[in-house]
């Protein structure tokens, strides 16, 4: 059932029309992030190239070649960096990942109230990583494509041993009670803060962090948002273990009437909705007189509502929620659908089949893959792949019941990404199942050639043969970042032919930067990321923290991160393994020559004109 597929390696493809006309656009250049001051590049129209500037304009170590910039430089170039709300989070994010102590102290003291907000968002997204990274249910099961055993992470907390598909779940999740230590005096001075934007991701951070110091300070709030009050209830579930049911009735009846703008769900922001607060704190406490809030809350006009409740139940399990989730699965959106699918998976009942199978019938792309879990799980184990032939096996077993041991079994030994749904393609011998997906491929100097060569061939061939008229798009990147359709997702493959024979090779390992950009693509559920080495000059220098930026990015569009490696050293390829892991990804290192001795120099290949 797991058997997979191997292109021919004898096929050949023709470029069908001339790659001048199927220029990349370019989202940043290293002329941007190495040959300009880093205050110019946060100045810059480019968005991959402003993100990039900002985060060494927060860096208490600088860029290469440049000098560190001052902090009164660095407050100046945040206070027009952060006029927009993305802006702003994307500072927050990078400010808790560069730690620049005497950045933070004057952005705590600073008398101007957008750069006081900066620096009580960049405490609440500290215990934001830490809360969210302790929900990631961790285990030992393989999805790698070759590699038995996952390399040791030198100097990491969360070592991580794999084996062989068949090998028994060892989970060694966090306890989401955990907590990141915070400055407690400097928070109580957010929390009593007069601006309400401070005061409001004062009391998330303390929630995240469950500052239990905080609480009379907290409690004795006087609240005008809706959301600053829904956030003060998911503290007192996170410190107090318990909740007022008559005050989560009460804010649910508002939430449930707010209507959100919001249509861009791939972000750092954490201004969320109020009803998320509240079906997170549900979520905390486990109550199940709460259900039907979370039920409610399925059908919210946000669809951030809608995932948190979908994850809440998925994380309660109780077999009260059977109903409400066999109802929404017909016509759940995705990013919703991964979460109920987890929930039949952790609560297997006969009764969900038939609704799973048919929502099987009319899904092309990823979600093919999600669906057959949760129907395998329910069945016992993988007894059909395709719409078709689940219905078949469905008639032929009339009067069907859980084996619950079967169920265990089969959920113990198999991780969502590893099922079988009749890829739309490969790219290597990974399979895409994805009709919705983009290719982030590293075209540094160090690739420079049988390794590029290499990707040049798997790319066209992977490109030239997508089924299910899926659409995609290729972002690569050296130090520069560029994409090769600027309107997004494209079902044009002519254009992924031509591309890969125009891509420059540029000095630089962006990998953060490129990851990124990909995952702001509308529509898109998967990436395929492909590299040879260490990030070097990118916004985001090491490889924990771009596991922290894909996660919290992601938090409500699980966009599943596919990695294939060109043999880096043990501890990328392991990091590359954990980051395809834990988003529902394979991964698979590829043996092909050497790469470019000096990092491939100056040069660039040269376009065609």
């Amino acid at each position: 059932m797991f058997r997979k597929s191997i292109y021919s390696t004898s096929l050949i493809f023709t470029i069908l029309a001339s790659p001048s006309l199927y220029s990349a656009k370019m989202l940043s250049s290293k002329n941007d992030t190495a040959n300009s001051t880093v205050v110019n590049a946060v100045k810059s129209k480019a968005d991959a190239s402003s993100f990039w500037g900002v985060s060494y304009l927060v860096s208490s170590d600088g860029a290469k070649d440049q000098d560190l910039v001052s902090t009164p430089d660095a407050l100046k170039g945040l206070s027009a960096y952060i006029k927009s709300s993305d802006n702003f989070y994307n500072a927050a994010f990078l400010l808790h990942h560069r730690a620049n102590t005497d950045l933070n102290s004057a952005l705590a003291n600073s008398e101007n109230p957008n750069l006081e907000a900066l620096a009580a968002a960049r405490m609440a997204m500290t215990a934001a990583v830490q809360y969210y990274d302790s929900l990631i249910e961790r285990n030992n099961l393989n999805i790698s494509e070759n590699v038995e055993e996952v390399p040791s992470i030198k100097g990491s907390k969360k070592k991580s041993k794999k084996g062989k598909k068949g090998k028994k779940n060892k989970s060694t999740n966090t306890d989401s009670g955990s907590a990141v230590s915070l400055d407690e005096e400097l928070l109580l001075k957010f929390v009593n803060s007069k601006n309400s934007k401070t005061q409001f991701l004062a009391i998330q951070a303390a929630a995240f962090a469950k500052v239990s110091g905080l609480t009379e300070a907290i409690n004795g709030l006087t609240l005008k948002s809706l959301e600053s009050q829904c956030a003060r209830l998911f503290f007192k579930a996170r410190v107090n273990a318990s909740l007022d049911q008559q005050e989560v009735l009460s804010l649910t009846k508002l939430a449930m009437k707010k209507r959100s703008s919001e249509k861009a769900f791939v972000n750092f922001s954490l201004d969320t909705p109020a009803i998320s607060f509240i079906c997170q704190a549900i979520a905390e406490v486990k109550d199940e007189n709460l259900l039907n809030v979370l039920h409610t809350s399925l059908n919210h006009s946000d669809l951030r509502g809608q995932v948190d409740a979908a994850k809440a139940i998925a994380k309660i399990a109780s077999a009260e929620s059977l109903s409400a989730v066999s109802q929404k699965i017909a016509k759940a959106p995705w990013p919703v659908l991964v979460h109920l699918c987890y929930y039949s998976a952790k609560n297997p009942n006969a009764k969900l089949l038939p609704n799973l199978i048919q929502r099987l019938a009319k899904e092309k792309g990823r979600m093919r893959i999600n669906l057959n879990y949760a129907i395998s799980i329910i069945a016992g184990g993988q007894h059909a792949s395709s719409y078709k032939d689940w219905v078949t096996w469905y008639k032929s077993n009339k009067g069907f019941t859980v084996d619950q041991a079967a169920s265990t079994e089969f959920r113990d030994k198999y991780m969502v990404q590893v099922m079988d749904g009749g890829p739309n393609g490969y790219f290597y011998s990974l399979p895409i199942y994805s009709d919705r997906l983009c290719y982030v491929v590293d075209t540094s100097a160090s690739m420079k050639g049988p390794r590029i060569e290499s990707l040049d061939e798997n790319m066209a061939m992977s490109v030239e043969q997508l089924l299910n008229k899926a659409k995609y798009n290729i972002v690569d990147f050296g130090g520069d970042v560029e994409i090769m359709e600027s309107r997004g997702l494209t079902d044009d493959l002519k254009k992924g032919s031509a591309r890969v024979k125009e891509w420059d090779m540029s000095l630089g390992t962006r990998s953060f930067c490129a990851i990124r950009q990909s995952l702001l693509f509308p529509g898109v559920d998967s990436i395929y990321f492909l590299s040879d080495g260490a990030p070097a000059r990118d916004s985001v220098k090491k490889w924990e923290g771009i596991t922290e930026g894909v996660m919290m990015l992601t938090r409500y569009m699980p966009i599943a991160v596919h990695c294939i490696d060109f043999d880096p050293k043990a501890g990328n390829q392991a990091y590359m393994i954990n980051l395809a892991k834990y988003n529902e990804g394979r991964h698979e290192s590829i043996e092909v020559g050497p790469g470019a001795p000096d990092g491939g120099g100056a040069k660039k290949k040269k376009k065609k004109k």
